[in-house]
């Protein structure tokens, strides 16, 4: 892993879904509270966490479809060429994470 220097792949991948989810969402929230207070660049690093713990995320063949089509969504705005102007969706995207996390088992 290239942004999360202490966890490895396999890691995060045996971690249950809920908690990946928790953790990308988490990511978001430190991108909003940052970009509340004048942004840096330290919100490119978070948003780059989040991409890379997404892509884990949307990997795993045990992920229910409909979570699947939200990841998706998700996905399109944390991509390479958006990426820059995702910092101004955090707080939709952080939402519509913590509808899965709460939906999730």
């Amino acid at each position: 892993m290239i942004y999360h220097k202490g966890l490895s792949a396999d890691r995060v991948r045996n971690m249950p879904c809920k908690t990946q989810i928790g953790m990308i969402a988490s990511e978001l929230a430190r991108v909003r509270h940052l970009s509340q207070q004048g942004g840096g660049p330290e919100v490119l690093g978070c948003l780059q966490r989040a991409r890379e713990l997404l892509g884990l995320l949307e990997s795993s063949p045990s992920l229910p479809r409909q979570e699947a089509l939200v990841l998706l969504e998700v996905a399109q705005d944390l991509s390479l060429p958006l990426l820059e102007k995702a910092s101004s969706k955090a707080e939709v995207l952080y939402q519509r994470l913590m509808g899965l996390y709460s939906a999730a088992a």
